[in-house]
Parts: C-alpha cells; structure tokens; sequence
C-alpha cells in the first residue's frame, strides 16, 4: 500500500475506517447530485465497506478533512475475472475543478500496479462530461456506451463504459486467476 505524499495542497492517503463518515458525507452528495450514481439512498458504513476491495482505497484530505476518495470494487464473481474490477470516484463539490480527481486517480494506477488487477471499469452517466473528461486525462478509453440502463427517479440514463488496461508485466495472476482481498 502506499505511503502518504504530497500533492500541492493536499495529502493522498490510504483510507481507513476513521474516514468513514467523510466518505459517505461525499458520497451522499453525489447521491443527492444525482449526476454520477443510480443509487438513491446513503448505504451505511459497513454496507459501503463490504462491497469495496479493502486495498487500493485512497482519499485526499486537506488540512484534517477528507475532500475525496477513490475505491475499487469486484465487478464480476466467476474466478476468470477476479482481475477486472470497477472504480468509484468522487470530489467534495467545494474542491472540484482544482486537480484532486486526477491526483487520486494517478495516485490509484500507480498503487495497483504489479498486483492482481488488468482491467479498470468506471460506468459513467453519458451526460457527466466532467467525470468522461477526468477519466480521458487518466488515460482511459471508451470501451463501450450502454443505452438506457437504468434509470434514476423515473428517466433512463445512458451510460458510458470507461477501460484502463494495464499491461502484462504490470500485474500478477496466482493459480491461474487474479486474485483480489
């Protein structure tokens, strides 16, 4: 896991249990937003624990508080596909626009390499420019546009499938298969 470091005005931390509350804070947000998830309701903490890959979980903090996060979940069961996983990203919305994104998400493929991902999804509501525009700067790739997929209070949503693919070399494979925490 990584180490804290420096970027400019903040600080890119492994996140913890303690920042908990912050992330679901940032969460709910975007849930009340309602531009980047189809989830309505703040899941508690432990629910939001459970579905996401204890490593490679990062927040940016400034001055004490928690001003973003980056998580990674299992996207598919069977054991050949251990190894694609799908990415949550999220900004306080006082701190967007000022590099805080892109630093997590730099700060996230520089952590996974050499373990046991190949394959990154971000699923991204077509009209969410912002987050198509961060995830092109991080260097992924349209892999694929779903049309009407879900809905979100009553309107379908478009959604676009963003791919980071690590080269071989960069992870591992143990029996076979990635393996994941």
């Amino acid at each position: 896991m990584m180490k804290a470091q420096r970027m400019d005005r903040w600080d890119i931390l492994p996140m913890n249990n303690e920042h908990g509350a912050e992330v679901l804070r940032i969460y709910a947000e975007a849930i009340a937003e309602g531009t980047s998830t189809y989830v309505s309701a703040q899941p508690a903490w432990e629910d939001w624990d459970a579905a996401h890959i204890c490593k490679h979980r990062l927040v940016a903090s400034c001055n004490g508080r928690i001003i973003g996060f980056v998580a990674l979940s299992p996207l598919y069961r069977p054991a050949y596909y251990r190894g694609v996983v799908e990415l949550s990203i999220y900004v306080d919305r006082p701190f967007r626009r000022r590099g805080i994104g892109l630093t997590l998400l730099n700060a996230l493929l520089r952590d996974i390499r050499g373990g046991e991902f190949w394959t990154l999804h971000a699923y991204i509501f077509a009209d969410n420019f912002a987050s198509i525009r961060l995830h092109e700067r991080a260097g992924f790739a349209q892999a694929g546009l779903y049309r009407n997929l879900g809905h979100r209070n009553g309107l379908f949503k478009d959604i676009r499938v963003y791919e980071y693919r690590l080269h071989p070399g960069e992870f591992r494979i143990e029996g076979g298969v990635g393996t994941h925490a």
